[in-house]
Order: structure tokens, then sequence, then C-alpha cells
């Protein structure tokens, strides 16, 4: 994920149990999760948005950088 177009920030969790991602595309960046995770490389246990308030869409919304 850290090597994929759309994915504008990676950091992996202080505790090594997980990764924060940033994408300016997420209809892409589900697209590429469901490529790595099909492979059977690695295992998703949840992924969850961090962004789902009315300034998040807003900013989709206007496309702030």
């Amino acid at each position: 994920m850290f090597q994929k177009e759309e994915v504008v920030e990676a950091r992996v969790h202080d505790d090594l149990h997980g990764l924060f991602i940033k994408t300016r595309n997420p209809d892409r960046f589900y697209l590429s999760l469901n490529e790595v995770v099909s492979t059977g490389e690695v295992v998703v246990e949840s992924v969850a948005p961090v962004d789902d308030d009315l300034s998040a869409v807003y900013e989709y919304l206007i496309g702030s950088e």
C-alpha cells in the first residue's frame, strides 16, 4: 500500500498492529486494497474511515489539497 499512487500518506501504528492510510481517491484505494488482500499475503481485520465528519465531506467536495 505504501507504493500505491492513490496513497498520499501511510504510517504504521505505534503498536505495530495497524496502518493509518490517507488517500485522495477512496474508490481507487479500496480497489487496490482488495487486490492486496486477495493475494493472501496480508490479513485485514477491519477498515474504518477517520474523516466521517462535515468538514471532511466539504474538503472532498471542493477538492481541497
